[in-house]
C-alpha cells in the first residue's frame, strides 16, 4: 500500500485516502470503490487495436490490386515538380563569384616635419664655480652650483645672467645624457682668522645618489677639503632627469649637512622624503 506526505502539512497519508486527514488537501489516490486499471488490461486493449489495424491495411492492399489502372495509362511520376530540379541544376552550374581583391592602402598624406619635443631625460649637467667679490679686491670661491641644461648654450645663459658681485665660471666637469643620471656636489668651509678657505668637489654619471655623493667627497678631499672635522660642509646630490627649475637650478634629492663632524641635516628623496643619517655618516 502506497503512502505519501501531504504537500500542505506534511502528514503521512496512505492509500486509498483521497484527502489529508489533517488539512483536507487532495492526495490524488483513487477511492477504494474505483480500482485502478492494471497493466494487463492495457496490454490486451493494445493487442486488439493492433489486430484491427492489420486487417484494415490488408483489405486496402487487396482492393488496390483488383482495381489496377489501364495499360495505356502512363506510370505515375514522383510528386517532386521538375521546375525546382532544373533551377537547382542551373544554380549549381553558375560559376562561383570571384573573391574580392584587396585594395592597396591609400598613401598617407604628407605631414610637415615637427621639432622634437624637449625631454628632461636628455639633459646634461654642468658644474659652475660661484665666486663672490671681496671688499678689499679679488674674489672668494663660495660654492659649486650644478646647472641641468640640454646643451652648453643654456649653461652660458646662466653664466651671463649672474647677479652683480657674483661670478660664475665652468668648473671643468660635466656629463651628458649618455651617462648614468645621478650627480653630486659638495663644498667645505674651514674658518680661519683672516679668511675662509673653501674647497669643492663634484661628480656626475653614476647609477645611484650614494655613489655620486661618495665620488664628490673623494674629489673634494683630493683638493684638501671635506675633512671630517671641517667647520662646515654641505653636500647635495640630484638626478638630471628631474624637471628643470627656473634658472636651470635643479632640486636636490639628497642632502647631508655637517658641522665639525656632527650631522646637522640628513635626508634622501626618492618616492618620498626619508631619513638618510646613516648614509651621510658613512661619507665622513
Amino acid at each position: 500500500m502506497a503512502s505519501i506526505s501531504c504537500s500542505t502539512c506534511g502528514t503521512q497519508v496512505s492509500e486509498p485516502q483521497t484527502e489529508c486527514p489533517s488539512c483536507g488537501t487532495p492526495t490524488g489516490f483513487l477511492p477504494a470503490d474505483k480500482p485502478k486499471r492494471t497493466k494487463p488490461l492495457l496490454i490486451g486493449a493494445g493487442a486488439v487495436a493492433g489486430v484491427i489495424v492489420l486487417v484494415l491495411v490488408a483489405r486496402l492492399m487487396f482492393s488496390g490490386q483488383e482495381s489496377a489502372p489501364p495499360a495505356a495509362s502512363p506510370p505515375q511520376q514522383t510528386a517532386v515538380p521538375e521546375a525546382p530540379k532544373a533551377k537547382e541544376v542551373k544554380e549549381a552550374a553558375k560559376p562561383a563569384a570571384p573573391a574580392p581583391v584587396a585594395r592597396a592602402p591609400l598613401l598617407p598624406e604628407p605631414v610637415a616635419p615637427q621639432a622634437a619635443a624637449p625631454d628632461a631625460a636628455k639633459n646634461g649637467v654642468h658644474f659652475l664655480a660661484v665666486y663672490a667679490a671681496r671688499a678689499e679686491g679679488g674674489e672668494l670661491l663660495r660654492e659649486v652650483r650644478p646647472v641641468v641644461a640640454p646643451e652648453e648654450r643654456a649653461m652660458n645663459e646662466v653664466i651671463s645672467g649672474a647677479a652683480g658681485g657674483t661670478s660664475l665660471r665652468p668648473l671643468g666637469l660635466a656629463c651628458g645624457p649618455e651617462r648614468a643620471p645621478y650627480y653630486a656636489w659638495v663644498a667645505s668651509r674651514e674658518a680661519a682668522q683672516a679668511t675662509v678657505q673653501v674647497q669643492v668637489g663634484a661628480a656626475c654619471g653614476f647609477g645611484s645618489l650614494a655613489e655620486a655623493a661618495q665620488s664628490a667627497m673623494d674629489a673634494c678631499r683630493k683638493r684638501g677639503g671635506c675633512q671630517k672635522d671641517v667647520a662646515e660642509m654641505q653636500l647635495y646630490a640630484g638626478d638630471m632627469r628631474d624637471s628643470v627649475a627656473e634658472g636651470f637650478r635643479p632640486r636636490p634629492r639628497l642632502s647631508c649637512q655637517f658641522s665639525a663632524g656632527d650631522i646637522v641635516e640628513a635626508w634622501q628623496f626618492i618616492a618620498e622624503k626619508a631619513d638618510f643619517r646613516g648614509g651621510c655618516a658613512a661619507l665622513l
